[in-house]
């Protein structure tokens, strides 16, 4: 009866019966104490450079550091961040390290290990006094402005200070005044005045005629004048002239003023109607007409002038001849 040995090399290599005794030939990851085939820890030769060698049965695998990663033969390789997108946030240039990457920021900007960027530096923190006496420093993204408390002034940059700003001569035209506002000047113009420097005159006439009737532009302004029969009120309304109001407009004992709109008419009293020769009112009596020699009367009868009376023939005489 024949009875089965284990190899003393277990599963993990071969058997070599050698002259006297024998030899294990191992598998790859293990090595010959002298009795069998143990496990070979690989991490005693520091194969994981940039990493942490962890050892397992036959085997060994590299934990890389941050920065690095491991390739086909195991190792670890540094990675090259640089090729990423949008690295240093699209501002700063990005510069490959061993095992990480520095962003190379603009000015107005710093370099941010934790966030990987490019930050904005907030100088009116880092130096309190960067815009000196007299100024407030506002921060701006990759930048700061100063600003003068008061807006006649202006800042300078080189002596760090406000300093009061004045207009340059003849910065505005005489139709206006020059003003500082916010560090910078512009021009007031007076009424009916427009351009950059108040050089324009505005047609008012044109732009949004102010006038019932006719407007006449004017250097700086605008005048206003009416159609005949009617007189200028509150500088640009128009009101009509009552001529009836005038005793002389209808010339004629016999007639009745009537106003209208920018004129007036003359209307013949009842008995009357208008000689378009003379344009006066005559009775309607051709009698009448015919036999006076000065003017009918409403009932037909001739009129005569203060101081005159009818002859007898009809003539008119003088009472004092």
């Amino acid at each position: 009866m024949f009875q089965l040995f284990s190899s003393p090399c277990g599963v993990n290599g071969n058997c070599l019966n050698e002259t006297p005794g024998y030899k294990c030939n191992c598998h790859r990851g293990y090595e010959f104490d002298g009795t069998t085939c143990i496990d070979t820890n690989e991490c005693l030769d520091q194969v994981c450079d940039n990493g942490v060698c962890i050892n397992t049965k036959g085997s060994y695998q590299c934990q890389c550091h941050p920065g690095y990663q491991v390739i086909s033969d195991g190792s670890c390789q540094d990675i090259n961040e640089c090729l990423g997108e949008n690295v240093c946030n699209g501002i700063g240039t990005c510069l490959n390290l061993e095992g990480g990457f520095d962003c190379e920021c603009p000015d107005g900007y710093v370099s941010d290990p934790e966030r990987g960027g490019c930050v904005d530096v907030n100088e009116c923190k880092v130096e309190k006094h960067v815009c000196g006496k007299g100024a407030v420093c506002i921060n701006s993204e990759g930048s700061y402005e100063c600003k003068c408390k008061k807006d006649e002034k202006a800042y300078d940059p080189i002596l760090k200070k406000c300093k009061r700003t004045k207009c340059p001569p003849d910065s505005c035209s005489s139709n206006g005044r020059c003003i500082v506002k916010n560090q910078r000047f512009s021009c007031v113009c007076k009424p009916g005045f427009t351009g950059t420097k108040c050089e324009a005159d505005i047609n008012e006439c044109e732009s949004n005629n102010p006038c019932q009737h006719k407007c006449k532009n004017t250097n700086g302004s605008y005048k206003c004048t009416c159609d005949p029969g009617y007189v200028i009120e509150n500088v640009h309304e128009c009101t009509d002239i009552d001529e009836c109001l005038n005793s002389a407009a209808c010339n004629n004992d016999n007639s009745v003023c009537v106003n209208t709109p920018g004129t007036f008419r003359c209307e013949c009293k009842e008995g009357f109607s208008l000689d378009q020769k003379t344009q006066k009112c005559k009775p309607n009596s051709p009698q009448c007409d015919l036999e006076c020699s000065h003017a009918c009367g409403p009932d037909g009868n001739c009129l005569c002038p203060k101081g005159q009376i009818i002859s007898k023939w009809f003539l008119v005489s003088s009472i004092l001849s």
